[in-house]
This record gives structure tokens, C-alpha cells and sequence, in this order.
């Protein structure tokens, strides 16, 4: 099925020899990205966990960690098995993160790096677009391989794709620069902020019956847990 895994892939650059035709990517020698790593009929258009630790294996022995970034879990056996673990960051799909999981996931990363020089690590989502690269371009900037937001952002996209685009959406482009401004001072580490009322001011006739219906919901940042929600009839 690898002309279908190719066709989903897209632009992104696989990895591909004599042995294997997977959706993984060397952003760095140490740091590579790839696709949710999939089991039953999703392995008809995503990499197969099976091959995907095979590789890793073959490649790696036992010396890499992977970050589970996607929210979705898998049974990790397979990569326990050769000697490895996988670690959670979890965020939803095309949104931002919380701040503090950039720093926590940066921190691990570069904690397992600086352990042995053989050591890599593996950043996946779902696709291994965007929360993928979010994550890996913060490291970029953790690490010292890139001066800027921006250096990594398009340094990630052009290893990732072909095309050069890798993290498109606003509000993950925003976090890597918020990242940046964390990182080097410019701006002090925010604080959780508990909402005691929310104003919603000059609304806009949303439907042609002339009413609008704002909906506010209130989510944990770690967790994603539902905190609270209302949905207002004006």
C-alpha cells in the first residue's frame, strides 16, 4: 500500500531505500519527524507501528524516545520492547498549545539528547505537520540551532516538505513566536489565569433572523478537560 501511504503524505519528504518507504523525516541527524504511527486499517494510509519500530530499531537500536504529541493513544509495547518509551504532549488538532507544554516537551528532549550522542528523538502528531513542527521548530530555537521564530519555522518546513510549508496555522506560528519571546526574555512566562467573567461587546447579526448565538467555552490547557461552557440566546 505504499503508493497509497505516498499519495496521503503528500509533499511531505519520506524516507525511502532498499528496505523502507515510510513518512519519517531527519529534520536534524537527532531529530526526526513522522506521522501517527498506526495499526489495523489505518495502516493503509499511515505508517504501520510495526515497520515504523522495526526502522527505528535498525537505525537506532534502543537509543531514541518518541513524543506522542497527537492526543490519541496507542498501545506503546512495540517501542517498549527495543528499549524505548513514548512520552505525551498532547494538544487538539490546528490549535495552539499551552505555553508550558512547549517548554516541558523542549526540556525532555534535550534532557535525553545530552544523555548519549547516539540518542534521537521522534515527534509525531497525526500527520506530523503542524503540532509536529511546532514543537520541533521550539526545539530548533531551545537548543541553539536556530537564532529565530521564524529560521525555524521555515527551516522545518523545508526539511519536512517539499513545498517548504510547514506550520500554516496562525495560531501555532503565534506560539513559536511567543516561544521566542519566552525563551530570550523579552517577555515573562504567563501565568494560569482563572476568568471571573467574561464581556462580549458590539455583536454582530450573525443569521438573517437578526439574533446571534455566541457560544464561550472554557477548557483546561493540560488536559483539554471541558472547565465550563454556556451557549447565550440574544
Amino acid at each position: 500500500m505504499d503508493w497509497l501511504r505516498k499519495i496521503v503524505s503528500g509533499k511531505r519528504r519520506r524516507y525511502v531505500d532498499q528496505t523502507y518507504n515510510l513518512d519519517v523525516t531527519y529534520i536534524t541527524q537527532r531529530v526526526l519527524a513522522m506521522s501517527f504511527p498506526a495499526s489495523g486499517l489505518e495502516t493503509m494510509y499511515r505508517n504501520s507501528m510495526g515497520e515504523v519500530v522495526n526502522f527505528l530499531k535498525t537505525k537506532h537500536q534502543s537509543n531514541f524516545l518518541v513524543f506522542n504529541m497527537s492526543g490519541r493513544s496507542y498501545d506503546t509495547q512495540k517501542f517498549e520492547a527495543v528499549g524505548s518509551t513514548v512520552l505525551h504532549f498532547p494538544w487538539e488538532d490546528h490549535h495552539s498549545p499551552a505555553i508550558h507544554i512547549l517548554f516541558q516537551a523542549c526540556q525532555k528532549m534535550h534532557e535525553y539528547l545530552q544523555q548519549e550522542d547516539k540518542n534521537v528523538v521522534v515527534v509525531h502528531c497525526n500527520a506530523g505537520k503542524g503540532r509536529t513542527g511546532t514543537l520541533i521548530a521550539c526545539y530548533l530555537m531551545y537548543s541553539g540551532l536556530a537564532n529565530s521564530a521564524k529560521d525555524a519555522i521555515t527551516y522545518y518546513g523545508w526539511k519536512r516538505f517539499s513545498h517548504g510549508k510547514g506550520v500554516t496555522q496562525p495560531s501555532q506560528v503565534r506560539y513559536v513566536e511567543y516561544f521566542e519571546q519566552v525563551y530570550i526574555g523579552i517577555i515573562k512566562s504567563p501565568s494560569l489565569k482563572s476568568p471571573q467573567k467574561i464581556i462580549i461587546q458590539t455583536i454582530p447579526d450573525v443569521s438573517g433572523s437578526g439574533r446571534c448565538k455566541p457560544y464561550v467555552e472554557i477548557v483546561n490547557g493540560v488536559n483539554f478537560e471541558v472547565l465550563w461552557n454556556i451557549r447565550l440566546q440574544l
